[in-house]
C-alpha cells in the first residue's frame, strides 16, 4: 500500500517503507510554492520538483533524517545530494516543508514555525522532462 488521501481533509497517509510518489493532479503555476504538513521527521518526506510523471526523475526537496535536503533523482536512482543543513526538529514532532521555485532557484524551508525554519537553495537550469 502506498499513499491514501482523505477525501474530506485532503490529508495524505503513507504506509510501508518503499520510496513512493503521490502526484498532485494539476499543473504547477509559473512560480510555485508547495507546502506539506508532516507529523514526524522519521517519514523522510520530500516534495518532488520538476518531476517525471512517475516521480522517478525529479529534484526531491525535504527531510532525510536530521537534514534538510535537495536531492537529484534520475530514473529512480539518486544522482547527487546538492545541499544539506541540520533542521533541529525533535523526533515525533510535527513540522512543515515548504518548497518554492523561482526561475532557476529551488528553495526548501523546513521548520515547526516561521521563526524556526531552516532553508537550503540550489540553482539548476535542468528543465528536462522525462517519460517513464
Amino acid at each position: 500500500m502506498a499513499w491514501t488521501r482523505n477525501s474530506t481533509t485532503g490529508a495524505l497517509t503513507h504506509t510501508g517503507t518503499d520510496r513512493e510518489f503521490w502526484a498532485y493532479d494539476r499543473a504547477a503555476p509559473l512560480r510555485p510554492e508547495f507546502i506539506a504538513g508532516c507529523t514526524a521527521v522519521s517519514g523522510n518526506v520530500r516534495i518532488a520538483v520538476r518531476p517525471s510523471g512517475d516521480g522517478r526523475t525529479c529534484f526531491a526537496c525535504g527531510v532525510n533524517g536530521t537534514q534538510v535536503v535537495i536531492e537529484e533523482w534520475l530514473f529512480g536512482s539518486l544522482v547527487t545530494t546538492w545541499v544539506t543543513a541540520l533542521h533541529g526538529i525533535p523526533a515525533n514532532s510535527p513540522f512543515r516543508i515548504r518548497v518554492t521555485v523561482d526561475a532557476d532557484v529551488i528553495t526548501v524551508y523546513v521548520g515547526q514555525s516561521d521563526a524556526s525554519e531552516v532553508s537550503v537553495s540550489h540553482t539548476s537550469t535542468n528543465y528536462k522532462s522525462y517519460a517513464g
